[in-house]
């Protein structure tokens, strides 16, 4: 986050420098103002390179010792190679410098890798909160009418279990006695209570919030509709980790042939 608040304030004021380059190279500036100008430009991007990139050089250089070639492999260079030409430029007094470009690369880069990882921090948010729900506990009424405490994963399809006001369902089933009003928030994402009666079928993590239920299970443990949506967010991350792992083949060929 550091990395790209920095790059964000760098790439902000060299673009401004080089907004006042362009103009002033349209109105007839000297070269001692345009090369003042591109000084001021280097001091300020190659700090933003240095840190701002420091992720990408780390990545490519691992990748080196380790004799592969990344996708962070030609970042690195383009920008060192960017940032070394306008240097060279600003030396010698010449047009031609390119500390904007060099930022706003880095700068956007380190957007997306904070995007993905922000998402990627979501999805195990979300996949750790759900098994947690699947790890609810319910009340089983036997055939006598005494309520045992079980584990939802033991619990058998056909089974009644009681569930409390304020409890959190821990089975997929149907109503088959009780009047009550559901969070459904978890399945459905609607936030406003859901009526449930006789006949109505419920959710495991859904939340019952007035009035006692007896429910009839439909299903439990690894069969609920909730165990199937964390195997579908855990796939999910499973692709996008195949997706990358094909980006880095690719780039072992890729990047050693551009280069």
């Amino acid at each position: 986050m550091r990395a790209l608040a920095i790059a964000g304030f760098g790439t902000t004021n060299v673009m401004m420098l080089s907004v006042a380059v362009w103009l002033g190279e349209a109105t007839g500036m000297g070269p001692a103002t345009r090369d003042l100008l591109h000084w001021i430009s280097a001091a300020i991007a190659l700090p933003v390179l240095v840190i701002g990139g420091g992720p990408f050089f780390r990545s490519a250089w691992a990748g080196l010792r380790a004799r592969r070639a990344t996708m962070d492999l030609p970042i690195a260079v383009g920008v060192s190679i960017t940032a070394c030409m306008s240097l060279w430029q600003t030396a010698s007094s010449r047009p031609e410098a390119y500390f904007d470009s060099a930022c706003a690369l880095v700068f956007f880069l380190l957007i997306g890798r904070y995007l993905d990882h922000r998402a990627r921090g979501r999805a195990r948010d979300t996949v750790t909160r759900l098994v947690a729900l699947q790890a609810t506990s319910v009340q089983m009424l036997g055939a006598d009418g005494t309520v045992s405490a079980r584990r939802a994963s033991a619990v058998r399809v056909g089974a009644h279990v009681l569930v409390s006001a304020g409890e959190r369902i821990g089975v997929d089933g149907v109503v088959r006695q009780g009047r009550s009003w559901v969070d459904a928030s978890l399945v459905t994402g609607e936030t406003t209570p859901q009526a449930v009666a006789a006949g109505d079928r419920v959710f495991a993590g859904m939340l019952n919030r007035d009035a006692p239920l007896t429910l009839e299970v439909v299903a439990s443990g690894g069969k609920t509709l909730l165990a199937e949506i964390v195997r579908m967010v855990e796939a999910a991350e499973g692709r996008r980790g195949r997706f990358v792992a094909l980006a880095d083949r690719v780039a072992r060929r890729y990047a050693p042939t551009v280069h």
